[in-house]
C-alpha cells in the first residue's frame, strides 16, 4: 500500500475523478553546496526560506542545516520549459547574491 492509504486504489475501482488545478506550481530545483551561504541570511536561522523579488521567486530549504540546500526556483507561467531558464542567475536572484557567490552544484 502507497503513501495515500489505499485511497487511490478505492477511487481507481470506484471510477472517481479527481478534480481540481492539474498542476499548482512548476519548479526548476537545485542541491547545492553553499558553505557561506547561512552567514548571508539575516535573523534567526530556520529550514525554510521564501524569496519573493521581482526577477525571481523562489523557495530555499537548508538541509543539514549548515552548507548543502535545495533551491526551488518558481517558474513563471510563460516559461515554457526547465531547460530554457539560466539556473545559475536565478538561483543568485532567490538568494539574493552576485555572480561572484560561490557554490558547488550537486544535482
Amino acid at each position: 500500500m502507497g503513501c495515500d492509504g489505499g485511497r487511490s486504489f478505492v477511487r481507481k475501482q470506484r471510477g472517481a475523478q479527481l478534480l481540481g488545478t492539474p498542476v499548482i506550481q512548476r519548479v526548476q530545483s537545485t542541491y547545492i553546496r553553499a558553505p557561506r551561504l547561512l552567514e548571508l541570511i539575516p535573523g534567526t536561522p530556520a529550514w525554510c526560506f521564501f524569496a519573493v523579488n521581482p526577477r525571481r521567486c523562489g523557495t530555499v530549504y537548508a538541509i543539514d542545516g549548515y552548507e548543502t540546500w535545495l533551491i526551488h526556483n518558481h517558474l513563471n507561467p510563460n516559461e515554457p520549459d526547465f531547460d530554457s531558464i539560466d539556473r545559475d542567475r536565478s538561483i543568485c536572484h532567490i538568494l539574493g547574491v552576485g555572480p561572484e557567490f560561490a557554490y558547488e552544484m550537486l544535482s
